[in-house]
């Protein structure tokens, strides 16, 4: 796969897996940034119970939504 193929597919599995969290996010309005790399991981487990996905989308979905941290806490 081509580079600019793979960050699509990147892309578009963090936003199904943004939906996924968006709810609980919501709740969690006090939370800091190690809080929040633990709820991201154990939101992963959680979100590929069907094995949808294989470990290199994991760790590229988790290095896009932990980059993203700075972002959200604006936001909570």
């Amino acid at each position: 796969k081509k580079g600019k193929e793979i960050g699509r597919e990147v892309k578009e599995k963090s936003i199904e897996f943004y939906k996924y969290i968006a709810p609980q996010l919501k709740k969690a309005k006090e939370m800091g940034e190690q809080e929040y790399k633990k709820f991201i991981n154990k939101a992963l487990v959680d979100y590929n119970k069907d094995g949808k996905f294989d470990k290199e989308d994991l760790k590229k979905l988790a290095q896009h939504a932990h980059a993203s941290w700075k972002h959200l806490k604006k936001h909570l």
